[in-house]
């Protein structure tokens, strides 16, 4: 955790819980299937299969294994994810991470050493449109 903590504030992540306050949290060692929707904020460490909807930030730490499609208004990830990622205000990928699935968001950022094979789709940032 101290590693992914020690990520955040790499890449200057601002902490938004005064909007969605931190309703979520896996810790490492857990696993859940099936799906997850939170109004706020997600913090996951663990193991997640299944679908993943919130309204705030997920947060996947460097040890959580995402087996599932994310749609959230901003996603941090230091994890691997394997499935479809949407985020209606920006998804920040951290090394080592390695995401399997499609991306569409208006703004990506990435860090050096992040993995990634499927599609991106950068939303027109004006509207947030998703399709």
């Amino acid at each position: 955790m101290f590693g992914f903590l020690q990520a955040l504030q790499r890449s200057q992540v601002t902490n938004d819980t005064s909007e969605h306050p931190l309703q979520l949290y896996i810790t490492k060692g857990s696993w859940l299937h099936g799906n997850l929707s939170v109004q706020g904020t997600a913090r996951i460490h663990g193991y997640v299969e299944g679908d993943i909807h919130a309204k705030g930030t997920v947060h996947i730490g460097q040890d959580a294994v995402i087996v599932a499609n994310i749609h959230a208004g901003h996603l941090i990830a230091q994890g691997p994810i394997r499935g479809d990622v949407v985020a209606k205000q920006k998804v920040q990928l951290l090394a080592p991470m390695a995401l399997q699935g499609s991306i569409c968001t208006p703004v990506l950022t990435l860090e050096e050493g992040v993995k990634i094979a499927g599609n991106l789709n950068m939303l027109d940032t004006e509207s947030g449109n998703i399709p």
